[in-house]
């Protein structure tokens, strides 16, 4: 049987996989518009049974970060590599952002907008582990468990 650090680590490395294949996908297709012009997106969606919006969104982010900078934010899911993307201007400020604080694509988004998600997290006395984001006029809002009800804390914004 396989220890949950085990298979915590398997996991880790899936995610892993899934963001490496992303960008792959968005090579091989940026290759592929290069060589034969954009009408072969509907082609590469057909194939991958994606949509062609999906195919353009994989070849512009994977051209927005060069393989250097992969590796460096590496264990950042693609899903905030894509986030990032939408700045033009320097989209790496904002991987480096998401690598600092630990911010999701969600709170990445809201970071871009200029707000702060409102959160809170921890373990309650009754085992339950509970994470909370919310918007940002959410803070000092007072956590509860799910499971039993006790006051946990108050949301913070950081």
């Amino acid at each position: 049987m396989a220890t949950l650090d085990e298979l915590l680590q398997a996991w880790v490395d899936v995610a892993g996989i899934r963001t490496r294949s992303q960008f792959a996908a968005g090579d091989v297709a940026a290759e592929a518009v290069r060589e034969h012009g954009r009408g072969v997106i509907p082609v590469l969606a057909e194939h991958a049974r994606r949509s062609a919006r999906w195919v353009q969104m994989v070849i512009a982010v994977a051209q927005t970060f060069p393989p250097d900078v992969r590796e460096r934010y590496a264990e950042l899911p693609w899903t905030v590599f894509r986030q990032a993307a939408r700045d033009r201007e320097n989209p790496e400020r904002w991987l480096r952002l998401a690598q600092d604080e630990g911010l999701s694509e969600r709170d990445l988004a809201a970071r871009m907008r200029g707000r702060r998600p409102a959160r809170w997290q921890g373990e309650c006395d009754c085992g339950a582990r509970v994470h909370v984001v919310a918007q940002e006029d959410a803070a000092g809002e007072t956590v509860r468990c799910p499971r039993c009800g006790q006051d946990l804390g108050v949301l913070e914004t950081r």
